[in-house]
């Protein structure tokens, strides 16, 4: 885990943009190089979003492996779990 600011706020109350920033979760696994990375993008209005995705060992931002974006905070913990749960079947011995 390189880093994990999360907090269960409700994107329809105005104070939790005191907490949504673009570097939310971060978590890189050592032998692939790889990186799930959760944020907030977009701001407070209707194009902000929750993006999940899942980065190459190259860190090539532009073209993830996975990508969701979610409005939904409990959307975006599905997602996690999902990207997180795939790539646990397809680590290599």
């Amino acid at each position: 885990m390189e880093f994990n600011d999360w907090h269960e706020v409700d994107v329809d109350d105005q104070d939790a943009f005191d907490w949504l920033k673009e570097d939310l979760i971060q978590i890189r696994h050592v032998a692939s190089g790889r990186l799930v990375d959760v944020g907030w993008y977009g701001g407070s209005g209707s194009d902000g979003a929750f993006v999940v995705q899942l980065i190459q060992s190259d860190l090539d931002w532009h073209k993830p492996l996975t990508q969701f974006r979610l409005r939904d905070r409990l959307a975006a913990v599905a997602a996690l779990e999902k990207i997180l749960n795939e790539f646990q079947e397809n680590i290599p011995d």
